[in-house]
């Protein structure tokens, strides 16, 4: 070994061999994290292994009200006005809008003239039907048996007095004169008496009697008249209020079609959404492909996207309905490889946050849960 000089500062033991120096040992607080990170390593590690995992199916969907309607015309014609628009508060039968009624408000004129002639009639009818009930026949032809039986005794005295007048004139005492102007007095007097008698049994036989149904006829016919007027407006009002679009229920104008005077619509047409008010639903939809892993029951987290915060914790759901989407496609687009949607409706748990009926949201649905381990050895996995 080589003896180097010592450098004339340092001491003399400055040149140590390696072999000499003293262990280097951590202290005890470094021992203590090392083991502490060491075990929630262990820990997390195990976590995740063992916690569940869950397996999610990504869709999109759309808050809407749990109950709503539409409200569409039921006949056709074209829009005249339009009362309400979206936002604006309506309870069941407002109106929100009106076809052009100006066919029925011109039968209905025309029919309120006529309604009008109907009434005159039949008061008209009505008094000659009272009338008639009171005087039967012509007043002319109104003689009581009373007065038949004074025309009889009148008639018997003329005669009498025409019998001896023409025994007078017999014996020179009378002219000829006097004793025709006495037999015209009796031709009279017959003919009236006659004429009482018809007169009487006119006024008790059939002839009052057919007067008087006559007259009840001629008002039930005035009657009819009226009243098939009175239905024919009747009918015209009717048509006149399906003319008119009314709010099925109470709640909120959710959403409306392009709608505004002059527009041809036609029966069924959707032109206004109403939602009541209350709680709000999920409405989801699935492919034909996806829909074999859902079912009633599971877990939806959803976030709706007109909430700008980003990082808001998820509303839950659950899935409560899953249906056909009730529109059939065409054979061209089966040929095409389209395939029909599903419908899920999910209800909602209490949300964190108000939640906009209309709004579109980002959703997973939890298929199914199950620990990494599970995965790793293809094990079945737990559904939520």
């Amino acid at each position: 070994m080589s003896t180097l000089a010592t450098p004339p500062l340092a001491p003399a033991d400055y040149l140590v061999p390696s072999d000499r120096l003293p262990r280097a040992t951590a202290a005890a607080w470094m021992r203590r994290i090392l083991l502490t990170a060491a075990a929630l390593a262990m820990v997390t590690t195990l976590a995740v292994l063992v916690g569940p995992m869950d397996e999610t199916v990504p869709m999109t969907g759309e808050i809407r009200p749990a109950a709503y309607a539409y409200a569409s015309p039921v006949t056709n014609g074209t829009v005249s006005t339009v009362k309400a628009r979206e936002g604006d508060p309506v309870a069941a039968g407002d109106l929100l809008a009106t076809l052009d009624d100006w066919a029925v408000a011109r039968d209905l004129a025309q029919l309120d003239a006529d309604l009008a002639t109907g009434r005159a009639e039949l008061t008209r009818a009505e008094a000659a039907a009272r009338k008639t009930a009171a005087v039967p026949v012509p007043g002319e032809f109104l003689f009581s048996a009373r007065d038949a039986e004074k025309q009889r005794e009148l008639l018997t005295l003329q005669k009498s007095h025409l019998a001896r007048t023409e025994k007078l004139e017999s014996l020179g005492s009378a002219s000829e004169v006097d004793v025709m102007t006495l037999r015209m007095g009796v031709l009279n007097s017959e003919a009236l008496l006659a004429r009482f008698e018809r007169a009487s049994s006119l006024t008790a036989g059939d002839f009052g009697q057919s007067a008087v149904a006559e007259a009840a006829a001629a008002r039930e016919a005035a009657a009819a008249r009226l009243a098939a007027l009175e239905t024919r407006r009747l009918a015209l009002e009717t048509e006149r209020a399906r003319l008119e679009i009314r709010a099925p229920l109470a709640g909120i104008v959710a959403s409306t079609a392009l709608i505004y005077p002059g527009l041809a619509v036609v029966p069924g047409q959707a032109l206004f959404k109403i939602s009541a008010p209350g709680p709000v639903v999920l409405r989801l939809r699935a492919g034909e492909d996806r829909v074999g892993q859902l079912h009633v029951g599971q877990l939806v987290r959803f976030r709706p996207r007109s909430n700008p915060d980003r990082l808001a914790p998820y509303a839950t759901a659950r899935l409560v309905r899953i249906t056909p989407e009730r529109e059939l496609l065409s054979p061209a687009e089966l040929a095409a490889g389209a395939q029909p949607s599903y419908l899920l409706d999910a209800e909602i748990s209490p949300p964190p946050y108000p939640l906009p009926p209309g709004s579109a949201a980002d959703a997973e649905v939890v298929i199914a849960s199950r620990p990494l381990y599970h995965r790793w050895l293809q094990l079945p996995p737990h559904s939520r």
